[in-house]
Formats: C-alpha cells, structure tokens, sequence
C-alpha cells in the first residue's frame, strides 16, 4: 500500500508543477501581449494577411495556442528578443514570427526602408523575429564602426 499510496503522491505533485508551469507560461504571454503595438482601429476592414496582424485577433490566437500547449515545454537559449521575452521559445514558427512583428511594429516603422511603405507584413515580420533587443543605461554611449 505504502508503494501505491507514494506512487499516487508523486503523480499528483508532478501535475501540480505542470499546472505552476502552466500558469507561469500564462502569465508570460500575458506581459508579452500587453508589449505588442496597438492596431490601428481607424484602418478599417483587413485582408486576411492583415488580419493576422491584428493585435486583438492574435493575442486571443496565442493564448488559444499556449493553452493547447499546456503540456508541452520547449524552451531553448537563445540570445536575441527570445531572451527578454522566454514564452516565444515554446510558441509555433509562425506565431513567433508574428509575436516579434507585434513587439516591434512601432520601431520598424521609424526606419524607412523596414516601414510598411516598403516592406509587406510578411516581410516586416521575418525582419522582427531576426530583431535582438539591446538595453542601454541612460548616458552610455555606443560606437557604431
């Protein structure tokens, strides 16, 4: 009895940490949405490709995803946007193209030849999954040579 009885504890704690992991990926994609650049609501109708890129429509499409996911962790080190934002590493290839698309949307537009007057959605996000964040205090100073 004792073997069962420990057996059943350990099932029962292995799924506890599941759930805590579980939450814990929730509440990541939680902050990463709440990062995203706003869509435009003045825009009107989207086409289907624009649609994707719509900030409510995918933020309710991610966590549809990590909440099918809730089993499965997939992380890996890796040193670019990944980094500040962990829950990408589990996310599919293409809602990781878009999640970065959705982080950096604003800043791409501030540089002209990345901005939608040149480059499509699609090509804006492969830019965006290739982004690395790089954090600055205030005051330092970078060479660019």
């Amino acid at each position: 009895w004792a073997y069962i009885i420990g057996s059943l504890v350990g099932v029962a704690a292995a799924l506890q940490v599941e759930n805590e992991l579980h939450r814990n990926r929730i509440d990541e994609v939680n902050v990463m949405i709440s990062q995203f650049a706003k869509s435009d609501p003045t825009k009107g109708k989207y086409s289907s490709e624009q649609e994707m890129y719509d900030t409510d429509i995918f933020a309710k499409r991610l966590k549809k995803f990590i909440h099918s996911q809730k089993m499965s962790h997939k992380l890996s080190a890796v040193n670019d946007m990944r980094g500040s934002f962990p829950v990408i590493n589990s996310l599919s290839p293409e809602m990781q193209r878009v999640s970065s698309f959705m982080l950096v949307r604003e800043h791409l537009e501030l540089v002209p030849y990345l901005s939608s007057r040149f480059l499509s959605m699609d090509e804006r996000s492969h830019v965006a999954k290739e982004c690395m964040v790089l954090e600055f205090p205030p005051g330092e100073t970078i060479r660019m040579s």
